[in-house]
């Protein structure tokens, strides 16, 4: 094998597509110029995976084919069918195991598609801005079941597992950990700061109205008449929020100061100031 640097480990993996060993090598690091390009903001929705303030929207790809998502759903009716009809206690038969790894050779290949697209979309926003303004957001909270319990069960509990899926596909954590990596690579900056009220909020005046969001795609300010895209809002929202907060001129903590945000916005509905940890 040709390798350029010093071998200082390996790893044996097993996934779908069979036996994988990984080998860590030791290089000198490479520089790279730092960057030049200006600041952005970077909204992540489920309508569009990325927009970005300067009105460009970032969309992900079907990750599987119709007929390749028919043949899922296919292989895992056939699957949990083996599962209800195997006898408890007894190994599961031959033709269970196949259903199970034909289900996951293909959840395999949406994920890699999934991150090839991400590695696309964040090496092209981190190599071409300096600055890359990106939501706080808990994912984990977001995404947590409102099954409820037996005595207080949840309502639409269907509906908030659609919109849980929805926000896993897109790999948002996945997404922003590849930004990081890359920014600081090229000596740029990550910055996140708070999402609260960021699609309530006018990029133009500040004022905040949730009359504002007309609909799911569209904004309109109730106080100066200011109209766009809600998402691309949302990220020129984020952008100031963080420009602010990096600056100095907003109170708060480093980067995630939390009064970055609150122009226009009642004294009562601003967010306990603190650091974001």
């Amino acid at each position: 094998m040709d390798c350029s640097g010093r071998i200082t480990g390996a790893r044996l993996t097993k996934n779908s597509l069979g036996w994988h060993i990984c080998f860590r090598v030791e290089q000198p690091a490479v520089k790279f110029s730092p960057i030049t390009g200006p600041p952005i903001g970077v909204d992540r929705g489920v309508i569009h995976s990325l927009a970005l303030s300067d009105g460009r929207n970032l969309d992900m790809p079907r990750l599987l084919t119709r007929g390749e998502e028919h043949r899922l759903r296919q292989l895992e009716r056939r699957a949990s069918r083996r599962r209800m009809a195997r006898t408890a206690g007894k190994p599961m038969s031959g033709r269970g195991r196949k259903s199970y790894r034909e289900v996951a050779s293909l959840r395999a290949r949406q994920a890699r598609r999934r991150q090839d697209w991400l590695h696309k979309a964040t090496t092209m926003i981190g190599r071409n801005h300096s600055v890359v303004v990106v939501e706080h957001l808990r994912i984990q909270s977001m995404t947590r079941s409102s099954r409820g319990t037996i005595e207080r069960p949840g309502r639409n509990v269907s509906g908030k597992a659609r919109l849980n899926r929805s926000i896993l596909s897109m790999g948002w954590g996945k997404g922003e950990r590849m930004l990081a990596y890359k920014l600081q690579a090229n000596s740029g900056i990550l910055i996140r700061v708070l999402a609260a009220y960021s699609s309530q909020t006018c990029a133009s005046c500040g004022h905040v109205a949730a009359e504002s969001r007309r609909s799911r795609d569209r904004f309109q300010c109730v106080a100066c008449g200011h109209a766009s895209s809600a998402d691309t809002n949302a990220a020129q929202v984020l952008l100031a929020r963080g420009l602010a907060a990096h600056s100095g001129t907003a109170p708060g903590h480093g980067v995630a100061g939390r009064e970055a945000f609150a122009v226009g916005q009642a004294e009562k509905r601003r967010p306990a100031s603190g650091a974001i940890e």
